[in-house]
């Protein structure tokens, strides 16, 4: 079962809560059994806990080197569970759903001459289809357009597509050729200036996973 978010970050709280006493025993305990100042205190227990190990200053005392190996299997234990624990909040839905309503609310913050679609049922399902199919064949049509001039360039280069030739080849410089057209075109559709107001939670989530502009509310409050 998949963790709630709450649980993830009471997790990292733990951890961090850990850490910070894990580091502050390891420097007063090497002072009080191996009789170090603080800064060999500090390298040896930095150097512990990351298992990197120089081996410049090291424990000497037999006590020192059992506090040593209780210091590497709490240390490392805590770092697991803290990395463990920020993987699960990294990937959580609900982390996403927030990153994803905050770019939808900068995005429309910024809009003007938009089309606002309210609502969720049958009719505003029908619309929001229309608009991915419109935004879809315009995708289409612009990628065609965009490889024309490649098209002819390769077809000069390696012979005629409809006749086979270098396809594997074509298709990865034409996805290549895409990729950077996408980091320097900004090709605007239909998706791009129209918003949903809707009170379904998961419909918002569902659309905004389609890239749509979604704000979560009553349409008929003036705060939405």
């Amino acid at each position: 079962m998949q963790q709630s978010f709450d649980d993830v970050r009471r997790q990292i709280r733990i951890a961090l809560i850990a850490i910070v006493v894990i580091l502050p025993v390891g420097i007063v305990g090497f002072m009080v059994l191996e009789n170090r100042n603080f800064l060999d205190a500090l390298w040896l227990t930095i150097t512990t806990l990351t298992t990197i190990g120089y081996g410049d200053i090291v424990a000497k005392t037999e006590v020192g080197r059992i506090f040593t190996l209780m210091l590497i299997i709490f240390g490392l234990g805590t770092f697991a569970f803290a990395a463990q624990a920020a993987v699960a909040l990294l990937v959580s839905p609900t982390l996403r759903e927030i990153r994803q309503k905050r770019r939808a609310a900068k995005a429309i913050s910024k809009l003007a001459n938009h089309y606002i679609v309210c609502g969720s049922g049958e009719l505003v399902t029908k619309t929001v289809d229309s608009l991915f199919e419109s935004a879809q064949a315009r995708k289409l049509h612009q990628e065609t357009e965009l490889y024309q001039p490649l098209d002819t360039v390769l077809d000069n280069l390696l012979g005629d597509d409809d006749e086979g030739n270098y396809v594997k080849l074509r298709k990865l410089i034409r996805q290549a050729y895409l990729a950077c057209a996408n980091l320097i075109l900004r090709r605007q559709s239909i998706l791009d200036v129209v918003v949903v107001v809707t009170t379904d939670h998961d419909y918002a989530n569902e659309l905004r996973d389609n890239g749509l502009l979604v704000i979560e509310g009553d349409p008929t409050q003036d705060e939405t």
